[in-house]
């Protein structure tokens, strides 16, 4: 199936809500009351405390670097999900990570401390065209995992679902994740077909690099993927 998305022509999709995959939809999806969920780049954790409402009883790690958006989430989740203070990438190490800031055009009030949901360990490229509000001021050295020396560690075994809004860093997060990756069931993924950050794959390049996965569900900047290859590993 991929094969014949690698023909598609995005033009006239529509755009996703902010949560295009509602709870509802995640229930049929998973088959399970209690799945392992990962938000990686989780930023308030808002999309995570929306999945904790249908899933009380599942297992949610949070990934995010900025500690603006860290010191949001930890009193969203309340305890009720594992937060890691880090960017997921190719490998483990440090990384630059760009913080984003500004605001929209009156609403600058809602964000004293600057926009925080554009960050990235990938360098602002066509962003500062397309959001020219948006701002990189400032730079961070965050630690940065691969997603498979991460799951290691934490003895992470099948994986239902992973969220992902990385800005740009997408093929970074497959590429240091294709351990967890073959034990995982979904994957939701934000992508660009533009350069936003300097070195941004678009989605056929990404889909490219995952031939076991199929489209569920595609928009204009989102994609819901299977894998198709996937048996469950052990009982969760």
């Amino acid at each position: 199936m991929i094969r014949d998305y690698l023909r598609l022509s995005l033009e006239g999709l529509p755009e996703p809500e902010r949560i295009a995959i509602t709870p509802a939809d995640l229930v049929p999806l998973l088959g399970t009351t209690t799945p392992v969920i990962l938000d990686i780049g989780a930023n308030d954790a808002y999309t995570t405390v929306s999945f904790m409402r249908e899933f009380p009883d599942g297992v949610f790690h949070c990934f995010e670097p900025d500690p603006r958006a860290v010191a949001l989430a930890e009193p969203n989740l309340q305890g009720r999900a594992h937060v890691h203070p880090i960017a997921i990438g190719a490998e483990d190490g440090m990384s630059t990570f760009f913080q984003s800031a500004g605001a929209p055009v009156g609403r600058e009030d809602e964000f004293p401390e600057g926009w925080n949901a554009s960050g990235s360990i990938r360098r602002p490229k066509t962003h500062l065209e397309v959001w020219p509000w948006v701002t990189f001021e400032h730079t961070l050295e965050v630690t940065t995992r691969s997603l498979d020396s991460w799951a290691a560690e934490y003895g992470i075994g099948d994986v239902d679902f992973i969220w992902m809004d990385v800005q740009g860093a997408e093929d970074l997060v497959f590429a240091g994740g294709s351990q967890v990756l073959r034990r995982t069931r979904f994957v939701y993924t934000e992508y660009s077909d533009s350069e936003w950050y300097e070195g941004q794959r678009g989605l056929l390049d990404l889909l490219s690099s995952l031939p076991d996965w199929e489209v569920l569900r595609l928009w204009r900047h989102d994609v819901l993927l299977r894998n198709f290859r996937w048996t469950p590993t052990e009982v969760q």
